[in-house]
């Protein structure tokens, strides 16, 4: 009879192990596995401590432009604040092929008030 409520604990336990998220809703320090392709809007956020691809290091908030700026401008943006936040970002010891990406809104999220640029780490095993 006590198997049941165990079997929920360990339920319960693995759900928050991870859980599927909106890339604009990760926070600096978030893990997550890579979900592959190009337009991402939803990942895997992990455990830091577990096995995991990709590590929020920082995110920047566009706050001064109305009308969508075009792809192109965000891409460029985006890997220009994430090149010079890498700078301030020190990966673990033991590892030393740092690569890396960023999340940016689409027209349609940048019309539903999304601003934010998220830019990701990849590091690998060295």
């Amino acid at each position: 009879m006590l198997r049941f409520p165990a079997l929920l604990a360990l339920v319960a336990l693995v759900a928050a192990c991870s859980q599927t998220t909106s890339v604009f809703e990760l926070k600096v320090g978030d893990c997550f596995k890579d979900p592959g392709g190009g337009n991402i809007a939803e990942v895997e956020v992990v455990f830091c401590e577990d096995a995991h691809e990709l590590e929020v290091f920082f995110i920047d908030e566009i706050e001064d432009l109305e009308e969508y700026p075009g792809r192109n401008h965000l891409a460029r943006y985006s890997e220009d604040v994430c090149d010079i936040a890498l700078a301030a970002y020190m990966p673990p010891a033991g590892y030393l092929t740092v690569d890396i990406t960023s999340a940016y809104p689409s027209p349609q999220q940048w019309q539903d008030g999304e601003r934010s640029v998220i830019c990701v780490v990849r590091i690998t095993p060295g």
